[in-house]
């Protein structure tokens, strides 16, 4: 039997874009809002969250906590490696906060991390050449300024 599909309405669309805005919204300024009851959009909160459609955590600002630098990493493999595997250990280092698989002549894998300062991503790279025989090549590209980052935002959802 083939799984059912899911789907949002307008008032699951509604209730996720005022979350959009403002995460911290009750489910009573909700209902205000869209013009239902608090217990529709408390269940409809809870089933959005429960199907994976939206997640409601806290933003931090790395620049706050002293994370002065961005950079993606790019990795070739070596021939007959596994990527998905390597791909989610790397996952597991501290200072990577995205893993992404790729299709292409240059990079298996590219890797978003970020650092305090220069040495601290020295240390990374020489750390993956060492300890990381699957790799076989590396490029590095230091972010110097962020123009837009939207990585879990859509503009409008209808």
């Amino acid at each position: 039997m083939p799984r059912k599909r899911k789907t949002v309405d307008k008032i699951d669309l509604m209730i996720i874009n005022f979350l959009r805005e403002d995460g911290r919204l009750t489910d009573v300024e909700l209902a205000k809002r869209i013009g239902v009851s608090k217990d529709t959009v408390k269940r409809r909160r809870e089933r959005l969250i429960r199907e994976g459609f939206i997640q409601i955590k806290a933003l931090v600002n790395p620049f706050s906590f002293g994370y002065r630098y961005s950079y993606l990493l790019g990795i070739k493999c070596a021939p007959g490696v596994d990527i998905r595997e390597l791909a989610n250990r790397l996952a597991e280092i501290d200072n990577v906060i995205f893993v992404g698989l790729c299709l292409g002549p240059t990079h298996h894998i590219v890797l978003w991390a970020r650092a305090k300062d220069q040495m601290e991503l020295s240390y990374l790279v020489e750390d993956l050449r060492k300890n990381y025989p699957e790799i076989e090549m590396i490029d590095t590209d230091i972010i110097y300024e962020v123009v837009k980052h939207s990585y879990y935002d859509i503009k409008e959802i209808d």
